[in-house]
């Protein structure tokens, strides 16, 4: 079970890796609102789908974390 787990996990991540995401720019708000990114040329805030399969979940100044099939990853700015 744990190998098949681990394997789900590695394959997710690597095609997460191949998807064309362009980051442009970020917002961070630091007030308690959401705070988004410029993403392919469209504007995101965090909670909103990118994809059926991809959603923005946290942006920061070196850093935005996504959610992908389920699986949390992260890309540094």
């Amino acid at each position: 079970m744990a190998a098949k787990a681990l394997h789900h996990k590695v394959k997710t991540a690597m095609e997460f890796r191949t998807l064309e995401l362009k980051i442009q720019g970020v917002l961070v708000n630091h007030d308690g609102g959401r705070s988004g990114l410029l993403l392919n040329g469209q504007v995101y805030e965090e909670g909103e789908y990118v994809s059926d399969e991809l959603m923005l979940r946290r942006v920061e100044e070196e850093q935005v974390w996504f959610v992908f099939r389920g699986l949390t990853l992260i890309r540094t700015l």
